[in-house]
């Protein structure tokens, strides 16, 4: 079995930019990555019991409840923004992860909130 049949789900890869209106002031937006609009992925939980909403001391929702399998050359940076299956996750640590001296494919933890 190989690696990229495990990539048995799709994803779109947004990025976020700054722009300027005529006054100057400027907001982010976000914009689908060109060619990224069904990237082939596996998102899962990061173990059985976390596949619920928590919360931390601060009141805010846990940020580590998902992992990320993409392939070598997805393409994906820390703080982009997926859509996978209706819901949105925020990269969090993209990783390389090689097989040998070669990139094999990325890791990335996923959060529910944007950083």
């Amino acid at each position: 079995m190989s690696f990229k049949s495990l990539l048995n789900q799709t994803c779109a890869v947004y990025r976020k930019t700054r722009t300027e209106n005529d006054y100057g002031q400027s907001r982010n937006t976000w914009v689908l990555v060109t060619g990224k609009s069904a990237v082939e992925c596996n998102i899962q939980y990061l173990n059985s019991t976390s596949a619920k909403l928590e919360q931390d001391p601060s009141g805010l929702m846990n940020k580590n409840e998902y992992i990320g399998f993409f392939e070598k050359d997805a393409g994906i940076l820390s703080g982009d923004k997926i859509v996978w299956e209706g819901i949105t996750l925020y990269i969090k640590v993209p990783n390389s992860v090689f097989g040998g001296i070669a990139k094999h494919h990325i890791e990335a933890f996923l959060s529910l909130q944007e950083l």
